[in-house]
């Protein structure tokens, strides 16, 4: 069978995401850097984005295509619950993560905390993304992973961004004052997709 070969960059949460859906699935894959902004690369990606993917003949971009394609194409365990219900849910997260987590946490904060902008910006976003997290931390829930019983997509989407807010000292506070989201984060931090895409 054809070589899958992702494009992006390490460091990106969407395409470690596309990396951890690999992993979970034993499905070799092999990383390209993305050549942002060349035109050769609109081929791949219109919008100049990552994740793109390419096996044999297909061709995709955008991470929630890609990662439905991950786990539909190939043999391993599921990454989408069996029901509707659970596979809706599964929807919400990750577009809860795209649209919303994804904007005030690494967008928003992250990114700006990395880059050393004005103290004043970096702590309003830090207020705006606890905030955020902690409106999460309580649709959670009980719950042993975002979707349910069952490890799924939507955790491989949020799992990557979470690792950017534990890695900062205030990060980690925000986290250890959402503890279900901590619990989540825990399970999915100690597995094997996420350590070897770290």
């Amino acid at each position: 069978m054809s070589q899958l070969t992702l494009y992006g960059f390490a460091p990106s949460t969407y395409t470690r995401t596309a990396r951890m859906a690999c992993v979970e699935k034993g499905v070799p894959y092999d990383l390209q850097p993305s050549a942002l902004g060349k035109p050769a690369y609109a081929a791949l990606h219109p919008f100049h984005k990552m994740p793109a993917l390419t096996h044999g003949d297909v061709r995709l971009f955008e991470t929630m295509a890609i990662i439905r394609y991950i786990d539909e194409a190939f043999d391993g365990p599921a990454l989408q619950p069996s029901t509707p219900a659970a596979r809706a849910r599964m929807a919400q997260w990750e577009s809860v993560v795209s649209s919303y987590t994804y904007r005030t946490v690494i967008s928003k904060w992250v990114l700006a905390a990395m880059h050393n902008n004005p103290a004043e910006q970096i702590a309003e976003a830090a207020k705006a993304a606890a905030a955020h997290l902690t409106l999460i931390d309580g649709l959670v829930g009980d719950s042993a992973w975002l979707a349910g019983d069952q490890l799924s997509l939507a955790d491989l989407t949020m799992a990557p961004v979470l690792a950017y807010v534990a890695g900062i000292p205030e990060g980690a506070a925000m986290m250890a004052a959402c503890p279900n989201l901590s619990r989540v984060y825990g399970a999915i931090s100690a597995r094997e997709s996420f350590t070897a895409t770290g």
